[in-house]
């Protein structure tokens, strides 16, 4: 049985946690990179990937300690609560995923930008709106979406309060066409890119490490 120094044990353990983080990180700064424009994603979709990303740290992090304590009644009953948190975990994932599916989130975009792109859409539109801070409402179509912007992150939300599937899909879909022609911002990719480099580079490294001492112990 390989015994692993305390310190290396847990530096092991977080940099496994971290490497899906680092994979989610490298995935959205290579694809903001090949933006030529803003786009709109899904909110489920939004949710789902960052869920994947923090994968690790669900699994095996913080959270997933509060079965350890059940290694002291045997494998099997750290088997089955291990099982059963893993299940709650999904169900509860699921159900947040869900409840994104009236979230739009509008990525690489500068906030002069968007305002732009909104102005021109409401002029577009033809149908009678009422405007107030953050938020946008047609009352022919009972639709309302609160709009929220994050200049930092250089994302758009778009929270759909209510509103017929079909002109929420029209909206969206000139909403599209009014970005075509705004530059993607590229500001955050290289951090997102760094950041996993650096954390896929210490999982590679640690699980290298982990895999020399075990062959070395055999």
């Amino acid at each position: 049985m390989l015994i692993l120094p305390e310190w290396l044990r847990w530096s092991l353990e977080w940099s496994v946690i971290g490497l899906p983080l680092g994979v989610y990180l490298t995935v959205l700064g290579s694809w903001q990179y090949h933006l030529r424009h803003p786009v709109l994603v899904r909110g489920s979709r939004d949710l789902l990937g960052l869920f994947l990303g923090l994968s690790g740290f669900f699994l095996l992090g913080p959270p997933s300690w509060l079965v350890h304590r059940l290694r002291g009644q045997g494998d099997a009953w750290y088997g089955t609560g291990y099982a059963i948190y893993v299940v709650a975990l999904i169900l509860l994932s699921r159900w947040l995923v869900r409840r994104r599916q009236n979230v739009t989130v509008i990525y690489a975009i500068h906030a002069e930008d968007a305002e732009a792109a909104l102005d021109d859409l409401l002029k577009h539109l033809a149908a009678p709106y009422q405007l107030v801070p953050g938020r946008i409402c047609w009352p022919e179509h009972d639709a309302v979406v609160d709009i929220r912007i994050a200049p930092l992150l250089h994302t758009v939300t778009l929270h759909w309060l209510r509103a017929p599937a079909s002109w929420r899909q029209h909206v969206e879909e000139r909403l599209s066409q009014f970005l075509v022609d705004k530059p993607p911002q590229r500001a955050l990719t290289p951090l997102w890119l760094l950041l996993g480099a650096v954390l896929i580079g210490l999982g590679v490294f640690h699980l290298l490490v982990w895999s020399l001492l075990t062959f070395l112990r055999a």
